[in-house]
Parts: C-alpha cells; sequence; structure tokens
C-alpha cells in the first residue's frame, strides 16, 4: 500500500478515535456533574421513630407523607433501648425496614438507619431478656459519685438523665452495633448509617467500673479523687489540682467517644465506602463539647463522619439562630444540617426555622418527627403547603 494512502488512514482513524474520546469524556462529565447536582442538594429530612415501623399500611403512609412534603432523606429507627425494630420478617419474607427501603427507592427517596448507640434502657422494669446488653455489660453501666451499684431509673431522671447509658469502648456493644451495621449494608443496601446518642449524659453521670479502670491504666489515678478534691474548699492548691485533673478526665471522656465514632466510620467503608454517616449531635458546639464530649467540629474537620445533624430544638428563636451561626461558621457548612423539632413548637415557629435555614448556608434541615405530623394532620397539612410551595 502507498505510505500517503497508509498516513491517511492513521491519521483518520486517530482524529476518530479522540472525538471518541472527547464525546465519552464529555458524557461522563454530564454524569458527574447530574450526580454531584443531586447529592449536593440541601437535605430535606424527616426522622421516623421505630414504633412506625409496624405493617405494610403504616409504611405506606410514610412514603406518601414524605413524598407529600418533598422529602428527600429518611432517618429510620432501627436501634433503640439495646435491641432492634423494624428487622423481624412478616408476611412474605420481608420485614417492615425492607420494605421501606423498596418503597423509598421507587420515590428516590435516601434512606438512614438510625440507630441510638450509647443510651441502652430507659425503665424502671429491667428489661426481661436475659441475654440483653444491659445484663451483658452491667460493669460498663454509668453511674454518679454515690453510685456503687447500677443506679436507680427514678434517681436517674431526677438528674434529667434520659436512662441508662454504657461506654463507648465497651466490646459487646460495639460488636452489637457492627453486627446491626453489616446486616443494613450487606441485606439492606442502607444509604446511610445515623448515629445518635454517641455521647456522655452528663460530666457528673460518666463513670463506671470498666471507665473508672481504663482510666487509671493510662493516667495512674481513680478520677473519683477529683470530686473529693473538689470539696476541700479551703485550699486554693487544690482547685488548682482539681481544675487540671478535670481536665485530663474531660479529654478521656471526649476521645473514648471520637475513638468509637473512628471504629465504626472505618468498618462502614470496609463493606461501603458511599455508605454515608451521619451523627445526631447537641446544636451548640461549646456545649456540645464541654458537657456531652461530642468534638463534632473536629469530627467535621477531619472526615470522621460525612454529616452532623444538630437538634436544634429550641423554642427561643435567638437561641435557636445563636446555635445556627456557632455551627456555620467555617467551610463545612455543607456537612451540618438542622434538626427542627414540630412536638414543642407550632406551625409558625417551624416555618420561620425553614425560611432561616434556607436562607443561610448549610446542608438542610430534618423534621423531628413523621410520628408527630401523623397525629397532627392539621400541622402536617400546613407543612406540606409551604414545603410543597417553596421548591
Amino acid at each position: 500500500m502507498h505510505p500517503n494512502i497508509d498516513s491517511y488512514i492513521f491519521n483518520f482513524i486517530k482524529h476518530i478515535a479522540i472525538d471518541m474520546y472527547k464525546i465519552i469524556l464529555l458524557i461522563f462529565s454530564i454524569f458527574y456533574c447530574f450526580i454531584f447536582w443531586v447529592y449536593a442538594k440541601p437535605v430535606q429530612g424527616l426522622w421516623i421513630v421505630r414504633y412506625a415501623l409496624t405493617d405494610k399500611n403504616e409504611i405506606d403512609n410514610i412514603i406518601t407523607t414524605a413524598k407529600s412534603l418533598n422529602i428527600t432523606d429518611l432517618y429510620v429507627q432501627v436501634r433503640a433501648l439495646g435491641q432492634t425494630y423494624g428487622l423481624d420478617e412478616i408476611k412474605g419474607g420481608n420485614t417492615p425496614f425492607g420494605l421501606l427501603i423498596k418503597k423509598a427507592r421507587h420515590e428516590n427517596i435516601r434512606i438512614h438507619a438510625w440507630l441510638n448507640v450509647l443510651y441502652i434502657w430507659g425503665s424502671e422494669i429491667q428489661p426481661s431478656n436475659d441475654s440483653h446488653i444491659f445484663y451483658r455489660s452491667a460493669n460498663s453501666i454509668l453511674r454518679t459519685i454515690p453510685d456503687i451499684d447500677i443506679p436507680q431509673y427514678r434517681n436517674l431522671k431526677k438528674q434529667g438523665i434520659e436512662g441508662f447509658f454504657l461506654e463507648p469502648f465497651d466490646d459487646a456493644n460495639i460488636l452489637d452495633i457492627k453486627g446491626i451495621i453489616s446486616e443494613l449494608i450487606q441485606n439492606y443496601g442502607v444509604d446511610g448509617i445515623h448515629l445518635d446518642y454517641l455521647r456522655y449524659p452528663s460530666y457528673e453521670y460518666s463513670f463506671s467500673p470498666n471507665g473508672r479502670t481504663k482510666f487509671f491504666r493510662e493516667y495512674w489515678f481513680d478520677p473519683i479523687i477529683m470530686f473529693d478534691i473538689q470539696t476541700d474548699i479551703f485550699s486554693i492548691n487544690h482547685v488548682d489540682k482539681y481544675k487540671y485533673f478535670s481536665n485530663i478526665y474531660k479529654n478521656f471522656l471526649r476521645q473514648n467517644i471520637t475513638n468509637l465514632l473512628i471504629q465504626l466510620k472505618q468498618y462502614i467503608y470496609q463493606f461501603n465506602s458511599a455508605v454515608e454517616l451521619s451523627i445526631a449531635v447537641k446544636p451548640n458546639k461549646e456545649i456540645a463539647y464541654e458537657s456531652y464530649f461530642q468534638d463534632w467540629g473536629s469530627w467535621l474537620a477531619n472526615d470522621i463522619c460525612d454529616h452532623v445533624v444538630i437538634m436544634n430544638y429550641d423554642t427561643v428563636m435567638f437561641n435557636f439562630i445563636s446555635n445556627l451561626n456557632m455551627a456555620l461558621i467555617n467551610q463545612y457548612d455543607s456537612k451540618v444540617i438542622v434538626g427542627i423539632s414540630t412536638y414543642n413548637q407550632d406551625f409558625q415557629a417551624v416555618y420561620d426555622r425553614i425560611v432561616k435555614i434556607k436562607n443561610t448556608k448549610n446542608g438542610g434541615f430534618a423534621l423531628f418527627s413523621y410520628n408527630y405530623l401523623k397525629e397532627h394532620q392539621s400541622y402536617l397539612n400546613n407543612l406540606r403547603r409551604v414545603l410543597i410551595n417553596q421548591n
């Protein structure tokens, strides 16, 4: 064949290949931009408390309600009080949670499985199931200084504590949670894992036999001596000692929470790196850090989680805005989803908060909860009207 013809054919094929490459690259770019646009849109979320995972009719109603509110994400409770909900089979071999996922996917609604992590029981009557984590991890149940044994539920309630909490490093509890997470990812294909009660209930209510032992092994003193020091008000030196030891202990508590979060993040990643990890957190960043030991500012900065959902349930608008402004101060604003309560304020207050959020750079909002809205139809209808009009 003539050399010029060879060169012509080669250049012709070369140009076709380059053009095809450009077309393919353009298609992938458009597809990527579409995916980014879909997932970059602010979340309009709705929490589903476990009591709604009952039967097919209830699940149909959840989806209908979510669609009518333009909900993009559902946070569905599947673990509370140390046990699972909605994962047991019903007729046809399905589970309520499985049915909900199928119907949600059909409507392009994302599902985040909501797990209560450290709050494991909330009743005066102890669990009837002998294998409950309450019994398997008794030495990790938190207590206050006067409590040698597991505290009385009524005493916890008097202190404003929801119920019984576990140490974050308790192996049995972590194993339970990992087992649930693996099932949710592998068998259900959830879009996200949403962790709640990933915190200590308070500074005073943070002790356990296992916790004291772990702290002693690391720092060579029993953290309870801090309170012995605190009671000696006659020496200024003791005040300084108390501050010093207290800071060490608070950092210890903070690190326990963060270490658990890191461990669960890594565990999720090994199954599916696309599964999002979100955490329900106290809304005031400083109070969350100092009193509940949730260092969620650093969690976002260090990519330990994908989102935080600040439970901004304060009924005073000034406080709501203050919490919001404190949360939205850096480049991680889009990772902050704002929780809005419906149960303790009227529709107008909720509407005002939605307007404020939509006019502020953030990751969107989530309403608490479907269960309340279901029981208050006029409230729900008002929300439908405004959310449809704003989209």
